[in-house]
């Protein structure tokens, strides 16, 4: 048995899922996707990183809802945390890449 932290891009998991399955799956629960994709493992943390809805204040609504819901479920073991968009010239780009990066080696 492996000690497993999971560390989940929620922006692009979220437009992933949205595109295939529209909202079926808005409201996953990131830590026990984690469970049934390691069940032999002891999983001891889940770190969320996503960004704000920008532009869009009720989906920013829904999108703070789910986060706190995130944050309060279960075993505590989901941490949220938060990056920035940033544009470029064209649509928004999500700037998480550093902030995964830099927690997966802290």
């Amino acid at each position: 048995m492996a000690t497993v932290i999971a560390y989940v891009d929620g922006f692009n998991l979220y437009y992933g899922l949205h595109a295939k399955y529209r909202r079926r799956y808005l409201w996953l629960d990131p830590e026990q996707l984690t469970h049934r994709i390691r069940p032999r493992d002891r999983i001891i943390a889940v770190r969320y990183f996503t960004a704000l809805v920008r532009d869009d204040p009720a989906a920013l609504a829904r999108q703070r809802t789910y986060l706190e819901a995130l944050r309060v479920r279960g075993d505590g073991l989901v941490g949220v945390h938060l990056g920035r968009t940033q544009s470029e010239g064209g649509p928004s780009k999500l700037r998480l890449t550093a902030s995964l990066g830099c927690a997966a080696v802290a």
